[in-house]
């Protein structure tokens, strides 16, 4: 693996799904504190992004490994079904556990990851393949 390349494509990809995410939940759909969504009285912005650094991690880990990942397209599609797994995933979960989690809810969360994490493998897989995409550590 190439760390340089890791590194890189993880801080990009992170910045990437932070921005769609302040977009999409804080803009579009408006997500609020002490709502149905959030019972916290504030929003905790670091652990939000740190949450995004891991999720780009596990993701630039197998573009980084999987050499055909190195455009947008191919980071794009790989994206698409790494979000809408994740999220049907952790949806799940929350489902069991959780009052407000609904199938409506589940179903639009797994969209907007698809989508999310479309635009950021997209853009991952074109900085990898600007960066060359050699295997050196």
């Amino acid at each position: 693996m190439n760390v340089k390349e890791f590194l890189i494509s993880s801080v990009v990809g992170a910045i990437v799904l932070f921005l769609l995410g302040w977009l999409i939940y804080g803009l579009i759909l408006a997500y609020e504190p002490n709502t149905d969504h959030c019972d916290k009285e504030t929003f905790n912005l670091a652990f939000i992004f740190i949450s995004e650094v891991l999720m780009s991690m596990v993701l630039a880990l197998i573009f980084t490994h999987w050499s055909s990942m190195r455009s947008f397209g191919s980071g794009a599609k790989t994206g698409a079904i790494y979000g809408l797994l994740l999220a049907a995933a952790f949806s799940s979960a929350m489902y069991a556990f959780k009052d407000f989690m609904t199938m409506e809810i589940m179903a639009m969360d797994a969209v907007i990851s698809a989508v999310r994490f479309a635009i950021a493998g997209g853009v991952m897989g074109l900085v990898l393949g600007m960066m060359g995409g050699g295997d050196s550590e």
